[in-house]
């Protein structure tokens, strides 16, 4: 299973790529802020247990429609906490722009700069 992730824009390439460099840790085992209430931090606690579920290499997963959602909901919730650093005009647009696709091989064609993948088996990120 492969994951890619954009923003359509070679501006922001070094957040994805700083993203991306802990790809597993940042989605899986990201900080729960502190502000939400506790039914909140509960229901981010249980998503992170199935998010690490899903993405384990060492689990045999059924890759149905409904488990892709959910890591890309979980990708792109992880990606949201991500940028709270960033500038409030450029998180705005990282996260109105960001894309999650789950795929099961790569093709081949070109891609603009900002495309990076992660491989599930290995654990390895390719920017293509």
């Amino acid at each position: 299973m492969i994951v890619r992730v954009t923003v359509n824009d070679n501006d922001f390439s070094g957040v994805l790529e700083a993203f991306m460099e802990q790809f597993y840790s940042n989605v899986v085992y990201f900080g729960i802020p502190q502000y939400l209430s506790e039914d909140e931090k509960n229901k981010l606690y249980k998503k992170s247990k199935e998010l690490n579920h899903l993405l384990n290499p060492n689990y045999d997963v059924e890759w149905t429609d409904e488990n892709k959602q959910k890591v890309i909901d979980g990708v792109k919730e992880a990606f949201k906490y991500y940028v709270q650093n960033e500038s409030d005009e450029d998180r705005e647009y990282l996260i109105e722009n960001f894309e999650v696709e789950i795929m099961e091989s790569l093709k081949d064609e070109w891609q603009n700069g900002e495309n990076f993948y992660w491989f599930q088996h290995g654990d390895a990120v390719v920017n293509l």
